[in-house]
């Protein structure tokens, strides 16, 4: 946890805490470690814990949508015949769950980020801004939406026949993965404008916008989940989860974590807060006096003890939304108790792992990476053509085990049905991963222009 002074200067100092507080966390009492040395986040350039999340939420959603197929929640076109046609998972459900509440989320914070970082360059241009995210976002987008989603649907379904020009037809927005890079280019596209009203002009400060006081900030911080919550409910209303919406084929379910993310990322460089920080954060005194510098191992050891905390926490809660008898996917939406949980442990879970796990990041993962494959540049390739790739893999595997009556008897047992489905989601989904990242490698280096563009 970076350390914030609350001087104008903002000078970087050796960051201290209060010795009571550092034990109490270190009986399990808090849930994120102590502030290290902060860094003046306004001349950043690089951050290569944020470039190393990237990958690692990259990988993540390669495996939450590898976990479809095999048991897990969410709309995937391709079912594994390995298992039965109803087969719900209850471990791939709950790991589908978890990951849901915090992954995009994150993504959304570090784009919000380094989209306030290339605003507040001094010779940037919102036009200029502007026109390299259509580039970066929009060509991407167009690209797969025409292209993707039927290429899958050919895939999973072994056949060409009429499936483009059906898709084709009905096409009325974004669709696939893309749903992010729109949704994104939306968020950047309102960022860029707000900022350029509030540019001061030789009148004063065009729109009248000024920039968000300390105070605003430290209330979204610590309240502002509790806001999205009851939004996320009401939404899901009408648009329960699952349900995207055209043109940009993002989920009004999740829509209100995404834009509180996306602000408070962009907010978090004026702000010098190095990372997410969220309400349940080790508050400390300001008393220096009462401080005791804390060494490096330490700071990693609290990482780790913070991040498996947060995961326990939200993992074991999790099952609070599914005890009424309302209905399997009642918390999906409607007025009903296990919809009304859903609401509120997402937005909570989304604020007790993302700070943890940005927390662990920049503690052990805070210098470039010496994989060959696993590089940040092609993790957003890698996003783009997973789908496709994954299903390929999957139905070759199908393919491949000729015995599938066997596989199914195994899943029908109570041990075959409680790891059989991980098992094959874990090893199918690292083979996925690592194909989506050599693409993106072969692709970068097939075709430099890619770099100028992604």
């Amino acid at each position: 946890m970076l350390k914030r002074s609350h001087s104008s200067a903002r000078k970087a100092t050796t960051s201290t805490c209060d010795p009571a507080q550092y034990l109490q966390f270190m009986q399990g009492r808090y849930i994120s470690k102590p502030p290290i040395m902060a860094v003046n986040s306004s001349t950043a350039t690089r951050r290569y814990d944020l470039d190393q999340l990237k990958t690692f939420l990259t990988g993540l959603v390669i495996v939450h949508h590898t976990a479809i197929p095999y048991g897990g929640a969410g709309n995937w076109q391709f079912r594994s015949q390995l298992i039965g046609k109803d087969f719900l998972s209850q471990p791939l459900i709950l790991f589908n769950g978890f990951n849901q509440s915090f992954f995009m989320g994150l993504f959304f914070w570090i784009s919000g980020r380094m989209s306030a970082q290339a605003l507040s360059k001094p010779k940037a241009s919102t036009a200029g801004f502007l026109g390299g995210r259509l580039v970066r976002l929009g060509i991407p987008t167009i690209l797969n939406t025409i292209f993707g989603p039927p290429l899958v649907a050919c895939l999973a379904q072994g056949r060409v026949g009429d499936i483009y020009q059906e898709y084709w037809r009905q096409l009325r927005g974004v669709k696939g993965v893309t749903w992010y890079t729109a949704t994104l280019l939306t968020f950047d596209f309102v960022a860029a404008s707000l900022q350029h009203l509030g540019q001061p002009t030789p009148r004063g400060v065009r729109g009248g916008l000024e920039k968000v006081s300390p105070s605003i900030y430290s209330t979204i911080n610590r309240h502002g989940w509790l806001l999205t919550a009851v939004i996320s409910f009401v939404i899901r209303l009408r648009f329960p989860v699952g349900s995207p919406l055209a043109p940009l084929g993002v989920q009004p379910a999740y829509l209100a974590q995404y834009i509180m993310a996306y602000t408070l990322g962009y907010m978090s460089l004026q702000q010098d807060d190095m990372r997410m920080t969220g309400p349940f954060e080790m508050r400390r005194t300001e008393k220096s006096g009462d401080r005791v510098a804390i060494g490096k191992e330490n700071i990693g050891r609290v990482a780790r003890r913070s991040l498996r905390f947060a995961a326990t926490m939200s993992a074991l809660t999790l099952p609070f939304c599914f005890l009424t008898s309302d209905g399997s996917f009642a918390w999906a939406g409607g007025w009903n108790p296990n919809a009304a949980a859903y609401a509120l442990w997402n937005e909570w879970s989304f604020m007790l792992v993302g700070p943890a796990l940005m927390d662990y990041f920049q503690a052990y993962h805070n210098k470039p990476t010496t994989s060959w494959l696993w590089q940040p540049r092609y993790s957003y390739v890698a996003f783009i053509v997973h789908p496709p790739l994954s299903v390929a893999i999957e139905v070759l595997l199908d393919k491949a085990i000729a015995d599938k009556t066997a596989m199914s008897l195994f899943i029908a047992t109570s041990f075959g049905s409680l790891l059989g489905p991980a098992m094959l989601t874990g090893f199918v989904g690292l083979v996925n991963a690592a194909a989506a990242f050599a693409v993106g490698r072969c692709l970068f280096w097939a075709f430099p222009v890619i770099k100028r563009i992604l």
